[in-house]
């Protein structure tokens, strides 16, 4: 059975996107509404398009369901309870303007979930001060050289 070494979360409003890290590859998956980036993109990145939504409340537990899906995913249905290796979420939203109320909904809908799939989490709050050694998946930091940079980009660097 593929063990997961670890799982990054860049969760935002319009793309969030996830890191698993197993033995021996990382995949990257993303939520988008722009019909272009769906699909299957190299092995080890997809794009799925966002749900329609009613409410932002839906949207946000969609976006949880999906994550929570999405790690589900890596594990067979006959483990009960399996061992999940620790989350890094990065709850901080670089560039948003005004909506801070809605990315603590949607952030509080995630956090709920995963309690409830007694899912462990480690929160993080790197972008303005992260360096190369907190990058979210060991194996992007150990590519990227030189410095870290915050701001920008997506999760994991």
């Amino acid at each position: 059975m593929m063990t997961i070494k670890s799982i990054g979360i860049d969760y935002s409003l319009s793309c969030p996107a996830i890191c698993i890290e197993t033995d021996n590859a990382e995949d990257y998956y993303y939520l988008t509404d722009k019909k272009k980036y769906e699909g299957t993109f190299r092995p080890n990145i997809t794009g799925t398009l966002h749900k329609g939504h009613l409410t932002p409340q839906q949207r946000y537990e969609d976006i949880a369901d999906w994550v929570i899906d999405t790690i589900h995913s890596y594990y067979p249905k006959n483990i009960v309870k399996p061992k999940y290796p620790m989350i890094n979420l990065e709850d901080y939203s670089f560039a948003s303007k005004g909506k801070t109320f809605h990315i603590a909904e949607n952030m509080g809908m995630l956090k709920y979930k995963f309690y409830k799939a007694e899912i462990p989490v480690s929160y993080t709050h790197l972008r303005a001060h992260e360096t190369p050694e907190h990058r979210v998946c060991p194996r992007r930091r150990e590519k990227k050289k030189g410095g870290g940079g915050g701001g920008g980009g997506g999760g994991g660097g």
